[in-house]
């Protein structure tokens, strides 16, 4: 078996314990990058599969905490405004040259930007990230504001609803953490606060203050 044998094998042997969405960026990463250099695929690959180890930005709910009280005000813009424009959508920046926006993957290659989802018969290469956009059905400004928020704040990603926003921060790829904001006038406040009294489920819930809450998947933080 070469080495290319292998890695094919790696990625067909999906690891249970990855998250499907992060493991739907690999592939999508895999497969631009086979397309672009043979020569370097290990390499890259390797790289690939250890940033699903990456360790949380923030390593306490402390420094959450703390985080959220520096920059309160820009936190809390970016939660009304996607709750306001975004409520059913998804954002994530996976890092400078890889988002997310809804279900659509956008990765930098050598000749463009590579996107992967339903919305462009699965696979299309296009030469800007402007053009990237909107494919993506979102417009160039809105990426690049959302790019900019993420790269700033550590925000790995932003989605939620009407009544709920979720915004997970750096270091998300193997266990979802960050902060969920009640948005002010709906039942939010009810909901998270239900939540963080129950001992049901895969989330851990806290209350931080007002209308922000800690949360965290599988794994509670010290």
């Amino acid at each position: 078996m070469n080495e290319h044998d292998l890695a094919n094998q790696m990625l067909e042997a999906r690891p249970t314990d990855f998250d499907a969405n992060v493991w739907q960026r690999y592939r999508a990463m895999w497969d631009a990058i086979r397309k672009v250099d043979t020569i370097r695929v290990p390499l890259l690959l390797f790289a690939m599969l250890s940033s699903a180890c990456t360790p949380p930005y923030f390593f306490t709910i402390a420094d959450v905490k703390a985080q959220l009280e520096a920059h309160r005000s820009e936190y809390e813009s970016i939660a009304k405004t996607w709750s306001r424009k975004n409520p059913r959508s998804m954002f994530c920046y996976f890092g400078p040259d890889s988002f997310r926006w809804n279900g659509a993957f956008i990765e930098a290659v050598v000749d463009g930007y590579h996107i992967q989802c339903d919305c462009v018969m699965n696979q299309e290469t296009v030469r800007t990230l402007g053009e990237a956009a909107q494919a993506v059905g979102t417009t160039p400004d809105e990426l690049n504001h959302w790019i900019s928020e993420a790269r700033s704040l550590h925000i790995y990603c932003i989605q939620g609803g009407v009544s709920v926003v979720d915004i997970s921060l750096e270091g998300s790829e193997r266990s979802l953490y960050g902060l969920k904001y009640a948005v002010p006038g709906t039942d939010g406040m009810a909901e998270l606060r239900r939540v963080a009294e129950s001992d049901l489920g895969r989330t851990e819930v806290k209350h931080l203050f007002d209308e922000w809450f800690y949360y965290e998947d599988f794994h509670p933080r010290p």
